[in-house]
């Protein structure tokens, strides 16, 4: 288990789960739609919301 899953599963463990960020903070795209990215259609403000802090990249899947 590794990353967001490792993630997840430990801050539950913890009962942190409440001071989470909501999922457009880190992962404003899915991983199923990282082809977004590539898109020359659209712009990096296109793809995040106000909230986006980074953007965590699936490198498996890039």
């Amino acid at each position: 288990m590794l990353g967001p899953d490792a993630m997840t599963y430990f801050a539950g463990k913890a009962g942190v789960m409440g001071h989470a960020a909501t999922i457009d903070v880190f992962y404003p795209v899915h991983y199923g739609q990282v082809g977004l990215f590539l898109d020359p259609e659209l712009s990096i403000t296109d793809i995040v919301t106000p909230r986006t802090l980074c953007i965590h990249l699936f490198d498996n899947l890039l």
